[in-house]
């Protein structure tokens, strides 16, 4: 099967997931978190990019990565090589640490920006591993909240006091991204959210679906979630909130 072609974000922002082949265990001792954390800042400087969320999982990664000089699959080509070639030698190993190429999916508004940051510190909550994200060593929420100021948090203090946006990790909330247990292929494509948008509305643009009259939003936006779209697809293309969306979906 031809790969699918990765979806470009108009900010330079993702998040990005990696997991171990055949999702086998990646990381098994401290030295091997620290390894991967030291290859992300050996090429910072020369790629130009910023991390602004990581979580290293035993057996995946999580990240919210900007490119800038460089593109992400470039950043990511020398990160993993830097990281493999290492990882091989320690283990007397070869083939494949990682399974296929990472996948990622584009951050294009402040609201998904904030939740995908969310998402990726409290991973170790969700997968069992701790109770509070802050005693989980591996992830970049300590960074935040528990080490001073973050070299990397001056946007996201620009759109939320941190005070607020550490409240904003324990909100009720059914954050849905990219994981280690989803199919490699997303169930309704970008391209399949376009192409529904187009047949069943008058709109070009994604966002102008904000704008259509209420029974119109409404209707087009149960149809996108009974073809297969979900909330957080749905609010990442349109940046209509989630809870429009609920809103509009339920018909209330």
């Amino acid at each position: 099967m031809p790969r699918i072609a990765r979806q470009n974000s108009s900010t330079g922002i993702y998040h990005v997931m990696l997991r171990g082949n055949n999702k086998e265990t990646i990381f098994f001792e401290k030295e091997d978190f620290e390894l991967f954390f030291s290859a992300l800042k050996k090429y910072k400087s020369a790629c130009g990019y910023t991390n602004y969320a990581w979580c290293l999982m035993p057996n995946h990664i999580h990240l919210v990565f900007r490119e800038r000089n460089t593109s992400l699959g470039q950043s990511m080509q020398k990160i993993l090589i830097s990281f493999v070639s290492w990882y091989n030698r320690k283990y007397g190993r070869i083939g494949h640490v990682f399974q296929d190429r990472f996948r990622s999916e584009p951050i294009e508004s402040s609201d998904y920006f904030l939740r995908a940051i969310r998402y990726v510190h409290l991973n170790p909550v969700k997968g069992g591993i701790c109770d509070f994200p802050g005693t989980y060593p591996y992830s970049s929420y300590a960074y935040y909240f528990q080490s001073g100021k973050y070299s990397d948090s001056d946007m996201i203090y620009n759109l939320i006091r941190k005070d607020e946006f550490e409240r904003f990790h324990f909100e009720d909330n059914e954050d849905r991204f990219i994981d280690i247990d989803d199919p490699d292929d997303h169930k309704f494509s970008d391209s399949d959210f376009v192409k529904t948008v187009h047949s069943n509305s008058t709109c070009e643009q994604m966002q102008e679906i904000r704008f259509l009259p209420e029974t119109e939003r409404k209707q087009l936006i149960k149809v996108l979630l009974n073809r297969g779209a979900d909330i957080p697809q749905i609010s990442r293309l349109t940046r209509m909130t989630v809870n429009q969306i609920k809103r509009d979906g339920d018909g209330s």
